[in-house]
């Protein structure tokens, strides 16, 4: 659905496909660079905007032969008094890292989850402990945002042949209801062909009343 009213100062949470890798940098500028032109017109003198990070993945083709395909959800709110998070955890192979974005009344949310593996090479002795970081990352964000919201709806991303990354889902909705109980939100895999900053798992998440 689309209101007139909106632009993309109320984009709370970004999705963009890309075919390819080489453009990630280009996509961000740009992406950083109409953000920056909407602030600028709409609200000169506000605080900062706080928005879900922009999550850019590589699929191997988008429809009507596209390079590129931006999927964005906005919110009827003062993006200016949003409230956001970040929590991080260390996990053997590396990091799970999330961010989550509060809309200014409080009723709908993004979480944005991600496992990042740096280097290549890299083994880990135990699944479960990163699965459960996992779990435990995403429950904590939960509670520190403190807004009485429920997770509806959850897309996994995940590089399609990365060995650890094929391990992790096979449990992870498993591991995410041990996490969060009644509060799991339903969990849609999306296998793709890469995803940047060493990430080989991206969870976005849509939390509402």
């Amino acid at each position: 659905a689309v209101i007139s009213s909106l632009t993309l100062t109320h984009v709370i949470q970004a999705h963009c496909y890309t075919t390819r890798r080489q453009d990630i940098p280009v996509i961000r500028a740009s992406w950083e660079s109409m953000l920056r032109a909407a602030d600028e017109k709409d609200m000169v003198w506000e605080p900062e905007i706080k928005q879900g990070p922009l999550l850019v993945v590589v699929v191997p083709a988008l429809p009507k032969g596209a390079a590129v395909e931006l999927h964005v959800t906005a919110v009827q709110d003062d993006p200016h008094k949003r409230t956001s998070c970040y929590i991080s955890a260390k996990v053997g192979c590396g990091s799970v890292e999330c961010h989550t974005t509060v809309s200014a009344d409080s009723c709908s949310a993004s979480l944005s989850l991600f496992l990042a593996v740096p280097g290549a090479g890299l083994k880990i002795s135990n699944v479960k402990d990163v699965m459960e970081a996992i779990g435990a990352t995403f429950n904590k964000a939960m509670k520190k945002m403190n807004a009485g919201l429920l997770p509806l709806c959850a897309r996994v991303f995940y590089i399609h042949d990365h060995s650890l990354a094929q391990q992790i889902i096979k449990g992870l909705e498993e591991s995410l209801r041990s996490a969060l109980g009644q509060s799991t939100p339903s969990v849609a895999l999306v296998p793709v062909l890469d995803l940047p900053d060493s990430q080989i798992l991206h969870l976005s998440c849509w939390l509402s009343l």
